[in-house]
């Protein structure tokens, strides 16, 4: 073999090797964001399962799966008790249904719901009472300080308004 053959032999194989880099880039970008994060994952891992027949909550040994067509990726096990499958989604966790049925989640969210309980809703007066009472207490103490100040001077301690309409009433019973 000549100089030459061997070197457009070896310029043939720089080529094919920058053309499969090529290839392997163009389907890296490919890959979907979330595709790339899941290939990033262990093969396998334990995680928490929640068994729909026989309504229990089990932690076990599971290996990531990929369904292409949904562009979905998972953690697939198997109950310990009835062997049906079990899967936890790994890309879209916000719609994983383990969190809806998990009897150990709803007993984690109920157990600080009372914590997170507003002002207006049921129930909030009957853990932590009337959260202005104090301030209303103070308030009544100011109005009432006022009128005793006012009676002191001689005054009403009335508001026009209420002035007005007690003249009304004298006015409408002195008719009859």
């Amino acid at each position: 073999m000549s100089y030459e053959d061997q070197l457009k032999e070896r310029v043939a194989e720089i080529q094919r090797a920058l053309d499969e880099d090529k290839e392997i880039k163009k389907a890296r970008k490919a890959l979907t964001k979330e595709e790339r994060a899941f290939r990033k994952l262990p093969d396998q891992a334990d995680n928490d399962f929640f068994c729909d027949r026989c309504q229990l909550d089990f932690k076990a040994p599971s290996y990531k799966h990929w369904v292409s067509l949904y562009g979905i990726g998972a953690w697939i096990s198997f109950c310990p008790i009835c062997g049906v499958m079990t899967c936890r989604w790994i890309t879209n966790k916000a719609n994983d249904p383990y969190y809806e049925k998990s009897s150990k989640i709803r007993g984690m969210r109920s157990m600080f719901e009372a914590d997170m309980l507003q002002p207006d809703q049921y129930g909030f007066q009957t853990l932590y009472g009337d959260p202005f009472e104090k301030y209303h207490k103070i308030l009544e103490h100011q109005e009432e300080e006022i009128r005793t100040r006012y009676l002191s001077l001689g005054l009403t301690g009335e508001t026009l308004q209420e002035q007005s309409e007690r003249e009304k009433m004298k006015e409408y019973f002195k008719d009859d």
